[in-house]
């Protein structure tokens, strides 16, 4: 198993009793479900649903999210996405029923099972997430300057940058969120189609928080492993150029989940773990002659630079 490379305090054992909680209704209503499953209609005098393997599909559902509980109960900031998934299925799946009572298709005393199901997970669940969010937001400003950190760095063969700079007078750096995000995939995609170009005249650095032993099959995989590239886990090069963690909406708003439903499925480029931290935002710096001449940080998750216009403009800074 990979190491970790985030240093991220236990979660408070609250939270740990609630997901440990969860784990066992869930086991407990998958169970009852499956073995009884004409019993809640009973209790709440509907007739039974013609296809009844249906309903105990859906506790068989129930029941594997009581095993993703139960894993996230031994450490629920480390896997604070099981969380995630779990929470949306508690808001989504009360708002399906509800939509479903309005338009007559289920009565209103068969959303009793919302109660314990959804209701009672919804804050303690999102409070995990509003807790770890804020362990990782909170941060004071990098006190060393972009030049310094990058001198001090490694390559993914352990040799040492302190000429990157002084060797090469005009560097793209591109900093990735993580190697598990699925546009991060998609413009690393954009830039390896792209990167004959640019290297005509840019060396091309990427910076990600991975170590060089799980990101190397990542840039394998686009061609890319070529490029020099600067593990950064501890987000120093970040911090040091002013790329920061996003907010909430900026990390998971609404405009994230569709563009990255598109991207993930449509477009096929998928979503993978990562052990780099999940809040950081993307980004692209152009140093020329040991200093920054641009900046493009993107203001949501979902946001890329436009490909296109970074070629032209890379060319035309060099040409000036």
């Amino acid at each position: 198993m990979t190491k970790r490379t985030l240093e991220i305090p236990i979660a408070p054992e609250r939270d740990r009793n609630w997901l440990l909680a969860a784990a066992i209704y869930n086991g407990i209503w998958a169970i009852w479900v499956g073995v009884f499953p004409e019993h809640y209609f009973d209790l709440i005098e509907m007739p039974h649903p013609n296809y009844i393997g249906i309903w105990q599909c859906i506790g068989m559902f129930v029941g594997v999210f009581g095993i993703g509980y139960a894993i996230a109960a031994l450490d629920p900031f480390r896997y604070w996405p099981i969380v995630l998934v779990g929470l949306m299925g508690k808001i989504l799946g009360p708002l399906g029923f509800f939509y479903h009572a309005s338009i007559g298709l289920l009565p209103l005393k068969f959303g009793l099972i919302t109660l314990t199901n959804d209701f009672i997970w919804i804050y303690p669940f999102f409070r995990i997430l509003k807790e770890y969010y804020n362990l990782h937001i909170n941060e004071e400003p990098s006190l060393y300057s972009p030049n310094e950190v990058i001198k001090n760095s490694v390559d993914q063969f352990g040799s040492s940058n302190s000429k990157l700079l002084k060797e090469n007078s005009k560097l793209a750096f591109i900093f990735l969120r993580h190697i598990g995000c699925t546009f991060c995939r998609e413009f690393t995609d954009d830039v390896s189609k792209r990167i004959s170009e640019i290297e005509k005249n840019y060396k091309v650095v990427f910076v990600h928080g991975e170590s060089h032993e799980d990101a190397g099959p990542f840039f394998s995989g686009y061609k890319l492993e070529h490029c020099t590239r600067i593990s950064d886990p501890t987000r120093i090069i970040y911090k040091a150029v002013g790329l920061s963690r996003g907010s909430f909406l900026e990390l998971l708003g609404p405009r994230e989940w569709m563009k990255g439903f598109i991207s993930a499925t449509i477009k096929g480029y998928g979503v993978g773990w990562s052990n780099a931290d999940p809040l950081q935002m993307p980004g692209i710096v152009i140093f020329e002659n040991e200093e920054i001449i641009k900046k493009d940080f993107p203001k949501q998750a979902s946001d890329q630079p436009d490909i296109e216009l970074l070629v032209k403009e890379l060319v035309r800074n060099a040409v000036n």
